[in-house]
């Protein structure tokens, strides 16, 4: 489990969201190109991700720490679709422990309570490609049996 730590007093300087906007750029270039060669859909700008990051305040959406790059909670690799909905701010810490995989998977593997799980996929389909992200749980997901 991640842990939970004090992180309500934490707020971006403007040179932080100035560098936070540079490797959005680079990490959404890396994104189309490996999305389209994938053959996955891309859908988002450079305004669509900054937005996330605002509503966000620069946060990340897994721990709560100062986010450090964007991240695919469903991943390319997986087939993920590279649109807003498919978008969270993630400190490195949280993208080190999650490894690729998909935010499922990270919930499985007790990163993530299911609370902050559920509200997160309800935020994801409220975006832009939301559709997307609810056609790719239903692919992913298995729930377990009782």
């Amino acid at each position: 489990m991640i842990p939970e730590d004090n992180t309500a007093n934490l707020e971006c300087s403007p040179e932080r969201i100035e560098l936070l906007k540079k490797r959005i750029s680079g990490w959404l270039r890396q994104s189309r190109y490996r999305s389209r060669k994938s053959g996955v859909e891309v859908n988002i700008e450079f305004e669509d991700v900054v937005k996330i990051y605002d509503d966000s305040a620069y946060k990340c959406a897994y721990c709560g720490s100062l986010a450090d790059s964007p991240d695919h909670p469903f991943p390319i690799k997986e087939r993920g679709a590279c649109v807003p909905a498919n978008v969270l701010p993630c400190c490195n810490n949280c993208r080190n422990l999650k490894k690729g995989h998909n935010i499922i998977q990270f919930y499985q593997e007790g990163h993530i309570t299911e609370e902050l799980l559920v509200a997160l996929v309800k935020k994801m389909v409220r975006r832009k490609g939301g559709d997307k992200i609810k056609a790719h749980i239903k692919e992913c997901w298995t729930p377990e049996s009782s």
